[in-house]
This record gives structure tokens, C-alpha cells and sequence, in this order.
């Protein structure tokens, strides 16, 4: 697949996202999640996406039996999530709390390698350019679909060490202003 891609800043390189994560480690989750249980295991689906928040208080629960059959998606921490099917591209970090949750099949689970990093990852995929790849690749037949072959495709932007971690600092310093403007306000002042 090629890309017509924006020229990079002296430094910085083209990856794809396959390349930057560990291997074999892009993939989707539960297929087929049988029936809700109701003291089993949790699964994200594309509806607890909220922003770029897991929104864990309404998820399905599956069995552990049909759970254990998707042992690669069961989450560790740190992976990126991204939606692959209706609202395609919706990306989130997993947090800590959700550790042993799994994922359905509409979600992506991307474990990047430690020097790219999920934060990294998390802020190319959210871009407008990787939003705009993602949905020009999208199949629209029945219902909005990213071929994970595509997904392993997209190029990512990687800088200078010391340059992606300022970048990424800035964005979080941003993000956690737009979550939380009373504390940005209190110290803008």
C-alpha cells in the first residue's frame, strides 16, 4: 500500500505501525462473545469509547471459557486501542485499571514496542493525517470497517527520542487541560 506522505523534519523517520509494535501484536479481539455473564470477564467494545477515555461502567461481561480463547487481546496495561469498526479511529490508552478486560472484535489491540511507546502511538493515530488514512481506507459496504492489514500499514512519524517525548509531554500537558480547565485555570493565573 503507499501513501502520499508529508515531508518529516531532519531527524524524523516513516514507520509503519506493524513495525512499531511488538510482533504479531496488532490484532482484534472476541469474535463471538456468546451470551452477557454476569460475574464474567469485561470486554471493551466500540461503545465504551468516549473521547479518548474508556468508559468501563457498562461493559459486557463474557465467559471466561470464551474469554481464554482470546488470550492475545486480554489487556496488560499500555496497549493502544483503536476502534475498527462503525466509528472508526477512535483511539484510547489502556490504563492500569483495566487489566484482564478484553476487547471485541470491533477494537484493535496495538502493543507498541517500549522505545516507540503508546503514548507516541496514541497521538499519531488521533492525528488528522492517520484520521483521514484510516478513513480512506475504510470499507463502506455494510458498515464502516478497517482491514487490520491497513491498520499495520499506516505510517507513523517517529523523531528524536528527546523531541517525541517534549511532544508528547505538550499533548498530555494539552489533553489534561481540556479534561480538567478548573486546574489549567488555577494555574494560568
Amino acid at each position: 500500500m503507499s501513501f502520499d506522505l508529508p515531508v518529516l523534519p531532519d531527524g524524523w523517520t516513516y514507520h509503519s505501525l506493524g513495525s512499531c509494535a511488538k510482533p504479531d501484536s496488532v490484532t482484534y479481539g472476541v469474535v463471538q462473545p456468546g451470551s452477557p455473564v454476569e460475574d464474567g470477564v469485561p470486554m471493551i467494545r466500540v461503545n465504551n469509547f468516549r473521547d479518548a477515555q474508556i468508559e468501563h461502567a457498562d461493559v459486557l461481561r463474557i465467559s471466561s471459557e470464551i474469554e481464554a480463547k482470546y488470550a492475545r487481546t486480554r489487556l496488560t496495561g499500555g496497549e493502544v486501542l483503536l476502534t475498527l469498526v462503525g466509528s472508526v479511529g477512535q483511539v484510547s490508552v489502556v490504563p492500569k485499571g483495566l487489566v484482564g478486560f478484553n476487547v471485541a472484535r470491533a477494537v484493535g489491540v496495538i502493543r507498541p514496542l517500549p522505545d516507540v511507546g503508546p503514548e507516541w502511538i496514541a497521538i499519531c493515530l488521533r492525528s488528522p493525517f492517520s484520521q483521514n488514512l484510516l478513513t480512506s481506507r475504510a470499507n463502506t459496504t455494510v458498515q464502516t470497517t478497517i482491514n487490520l492489514k491497513d491498520v499495520r500499514a499506516l505510517p507513523i512519524p517517529i523523531p528524536p527520542k528527546n523531541e517525541r517525548v517534549r511532544i508528547t509531554k505538550l499533548i498530555s500537558a494539552l489533553a489534561a487541560c481540556r479534561a480538567y480547565p478548573e486546574v489549567c485555570d488555577n494555574h494560568t493565573r
